[in-house]
């Protein structure tokens, strides 16, 4: 009996391509060849486990194995290996015996060059099947996998990569929010105090709270940094001038009292925050970003 093996290079992780290997809807999306549709009607994804799939000709045509226009073949995992190869036993379904009898699927996955190598090896191939149409149809079918598994991979990819910069924005925003916002704010206050002959009356549990809230909206500001980054001016002195500033305005409705020299007073503690968060976001993650993207 004749046999077929055809390679693909994809450029995804070992980890990720063997989950296409087992994934009953990612498999109906790429173990198809071009020109066919993949109906799943049963998949046990484990060592012993089987399956069932018909293919489905999109055009008419008189040259199904099932029927006139569909190959339905069943079968099962023999061996599973995670991350390394699958190997099943599959059979058409067919009253043909020139495409009866038991053929081999072998898929194995190697590291290469910070992707993935796939080869699929299928034996036994029925007289009735040419090894040219064999080969053509996992050529087409390991190209859709890489597609398919490539694209979920780069997906993957940029919400990790979203989710961390969120992150870092809240950790930033924390520690400097809890400096200038609560550290500041509480010398604020202290000012106010003193330049309107106030009793300021400052306790530790007080001063403690203030700090707690200044790291809040410091987490808070350090969100809004990771979304809008992106909008705001390239040049780096005027990023942290627009930032501070935008800082400031959307802080000033929560001042009391409602006064000039409060405005005043907490003005520096604020652009100091909005200044100095972007450059530490410019420092840990704008410019990391931007160097893993060269």
């Amino acid at each position: 009996m004749n046999s077929t093996r055809v390679g693909r290079r994809v450029n995804a992780p070992r980890a990720s391509v063997y989950r296409a290997l087992l994934d009953a809807r990612a498999v109906a999306q790429w173990m198809v060849p071009t020109g066919m549709t993949s109906h799943v009607q049963a998949f046990d994804a484990r060592e012993g486990g089987s399956f069932r799939i018909s293919l489905t000709y999109d055009a008419p045509t008189e040259t199904g194995k099932t029927t006139a226009h569909t190959d339905t073949y069943h079968g099962r995992f023999v061996k599973l290996v995670p991350h390394e190869r699958a190997d099943e036993l599959v059979e058409f379904e067919t009253t043909d015996p020139a495409l009866q009898g038991e053929m081999t699927i072998t898929i194995a996955l190697a590291d290469a060059d910070g992707g993935t190598d796939v080869l699929a090896v299928h034996e036994g191939l029925p007289h009735g099947l040419p090894p040219a149409d064999n080969e053509a149809g996992w050529r087409s079918s390991l190209a859709k996998l890489a597609a398919l598994v490539e694209a979920s991979n780069n997906t993957r990819d940029r919400n990790l990569s979203r989710l961390r910069r969120f992150a870092a924005g809240v950790l930033l925003g924390i520690v400097t929010g809890a400096l200038f916002l609560g550290v500041g704010g509480r010398l604020v206050m202290h000012a106010f105090a003193l330049a309107t002959a106030q009793s300021a009356g400052f306790t530790l549990r007080g001063s403690l709270n203030v700090v707690f809230a200044g790291a809040i909206a410091g987490a808070i500001g350090g969100l809004v940094l990771a979304a809008i980054d992106r909008f705001l001016p390239q040049r780096r002195s005027l990023r942290s001038v627009v930032f501070a500033a935008l800082c400031y305005v959307i802080a000033t409705p929560g001042f009391r009292p409602r006064r000039p020299l409060v405005f005043a007073l907490f003005a520096p503690a604020f652009f100091a925050y909005g200044v100095v968060l972007m450059l530490a976001w410019e420092r840990f993650v704008r410019n990391r970003s931007l160097n893993a993207t060269r």
